[in-house]
């Protein structure tokens, strides 16, 4: 009897931790990683919240071979998308300042991709770069690269640059994010504003 009370007892157990650990990874949409390990991340669409700007971009795009250098892409039609950041933050052209005026993103206008090219895939770190991690993202559909360097400059503290690489058949998005501490905390937010992405 007592044997018989006892499985029961486990069994009502196993049951309220299944059900505990369903609701914390049930759909929240103000988590937008809904999966990350240390080659993938799956971001899902982020609904920003009301005191975030929003920015509707539409530019010529541009070209490249190895991420590093970019090049007008002639003979191009305009990508355009949106994309929502905190609300104390300022865009001033392609840098986005902090409400301290310190430098904490940069936009690389839109790039259109050759035929087979994808995100990244010529990338290798400059000078002054370490690699630190690469993970291949995928968000609601659309896949694309995040890599995280250290850079140390020849004078100035040491950084660390997170860029993300959203590409859409032929079109891609590009935007960097700087941390000065590497796993400060700042990464979930860096997630959060990737995932406000939309290509128009």
């Amino acid at each position: 009897m007592k044997t018989k009370l006892l499985i029961i007892a486990l069994l009502t157990l196993s049951f309220m931790v299944g059900c505990t650990t369903s609701n914390k990874t049930g759909s929240d949409k103000t988590n937008p990683v809904s999966s990350e390990d240390t080659q993938f991340i799956v971001l899902k669409a982020y609904d920003a919240p009301k005191d975030w700007k929003v920015l509707n971009q539409k530019e010529s795009p541009m070209s490249t071979t190895d991420w590093i250098d970019f090049q007008s892409a002639d003979n191009q039609e305009s990508i355009g998308y949106s994309i929502s950041y905190p609300g104390d933050w300022t865009l001033e052209y392609s840098v986005f300042l902090d409400k301290e005026g310190k430098k904490v993103a940069e936009l690389i206008p839109p790039i259109v991709l050759s035929q087979g090219q994808q995100p990244f895939d010529n990338w290798k770190p400059g000078y002054g770069d370490k690699l630190i991690s690469r993970k291949e993202i995928s968000l609601d559909g659309l896949s694309g690269q995040k890599i995280t360097t250290k850079t140390i400059p020849d004078d100035g503290p040491v950084w660390y640059p997170h860029s993300y690489c959203i590409a859409k058949d032929n079109k891609a998005f590009m935007i960097i994010f700087y941390e000065q501490e590497l796993d400060s905390g700042e990464e979930a937010l860096f997630n959060q504003i990737v995932s406000t992405l939309k290509f128009q």
